[in-house]
Protein backbone atom coordinates (compact mmCIF):
# COMPACT_ATOMS: atom_id res chain seq x y z
CA UNK A 1 0.00 0.00 0.00
CA UNK A 2 3.26 2.21 0.64
CA UNK A 3 3.53 1.93 -3.12
CA UNK A 4 -0.01 3.02 -3.28
CA UNK A 5 0.21 6.04 -1.54
CA UNK A 6 3.60 6.87 -3.46
CA UNK A 7 1.30 7.17 -6.57
CA UNK A 8 -1.28 9.00 -5.14
CA UNK A 9 1.37 11.77 -3.87
CA UNK A 10 2.61 11.95 -7.04
CA UNK A 11 -0.72 12.16 -9.03
CA UNK A 12 -1.60 14.92 -6.16
CA UNK A 13 2.08 17.26 -6.66
CA UNK A 14 1.36 16.72 -10.88
CA UNK A 15 -2.94 18.05 -9.78
CA UNK A 16 -1.50 21.14 -7.65
CA UNK A 17 1.85 22.08 -9.56
CA UNK A 18 0.51 21.70 -13.29
CA UNK A 19 3.16 19.33 -13.86
CA UNK A 20 4.43 16.23 -13.06
CA UNK A 21 6.91 15.78 -9.91
CA UNK A 22 9.83 15.04 -12.27
CA UNK A 23 8.98 17.41 -15.24
CA UNK A 24 11.38 17.92 -17.99
CA UNK A 25 13.95 15.17 -17.08
CA UNK A 26 15.43 12.15 -19.05
CA UNK A 27 14.48 8.75 -17.75
CA UNK A 28 18.04 8.78 -16.31
CA UNK A 29 17.34 11.60 -14.76
CA UNK A 30 14.38 11.04 -13.25
CA UNK A 31 15.89 7.96 -11.41
CA UNK A 32 18.62 9.86 -10.27
CA UNK A 33 16.53 12.39 -8.76
CA UNK A 34 14.84 9.76 -7.05
CA UNK A 35 17.90 7.88 -5.94
CA UNK A 36 19.53 11.28 -4.32
CA UNK A 37 17.21 13.77 -4.41
CA UNK A 38 13.78 15.20 -4.66
CA UNK A 39 11.24 16.95 -7.20
CA UNK A 40 11.30 20.83 -7.67
CA UNK A 41 9.98 21.66 -4.10
CA UNK A 42 5.81 22.11 -4.22
CA UNK A 43 5.84 25.35 -2.48
CA UNK A 44 7.87 26.97 -4.98
CA UNK A 45 5.18 26.08 -7.77
CA UNK A 46 2.40 26.53 -5.51
CA UNK A 47 3.49 29.24 -2.90
CA UNK A 48 -0.42 29.62 -1.94
CA UNK A 49 -0.47 26.32 -0.66
CA UNK A 50 -0.06 25.46 3.44
CA UNK A 51 2.83 24.27 4.91
CA UNK A 52 0.66 21.34 5.94
CA UNK A 53 -0.81 20.49 2.47
CA UNK A 54 3.31 20.84 0.83
CA UNK A 55 4.37 18.37 4.13
CA UNK A 56 1.92 16.12 3.32
CA UNK A 57 2.39 15.43 -0.43
CA UNK A 58 5.90 15.71 0.38
CA UNK A 59 5.71 12.68 3.21
CA UNK A 60 3.56 10.75 0.66
CA UNK A 61 6.29 10.97 -1.98
CA UNK A 62 8.97 10.37 0.37
CA UNK A 63 11.72 7.78 -0.96
CA UNK A 64 12.33 5.47 1.79
CA UNK A 65 8.64 3.50 1.88
CA UNK A 66 8.82 3.71 5.84
CA UNK A 67 8.83 7.75 5.90
CA UNK A 68 5.74 7.35 3.68
CA UNK A 69 2.43 7.46 6.04
CA UNK A 70 2.08 3.86 7.26
CA UNK A 71 -1.48 3.19 6.03
CA UNK A 72 -4.84 4.97 3.83
CA UNK A 73 -5.75 5.61 7.33
CA UNK A 74 -2.72 7.72 8.85
CA UNK A 75 -3.35 9.40 5.43
CA UNK A 76 -6.85 10.02 5.65
CA UNK A 77 -6.05 11.57 9.63
CA UNK A 78 -3.03 13.60 8.19
CA UNK A 79 -5.22 14.96 5.32
CA UNK A 80 -8.20 15.39 7.93
CA UNK A 81 -5.68 17.69 9.81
Amino acid sequence: HRADIYALGATTYHLLAGQPPFHGMSLAQTFAVKLNGEPRHLAELRPDLTPASVDCVKAMMAIDPARRPTDYAALLARIDE
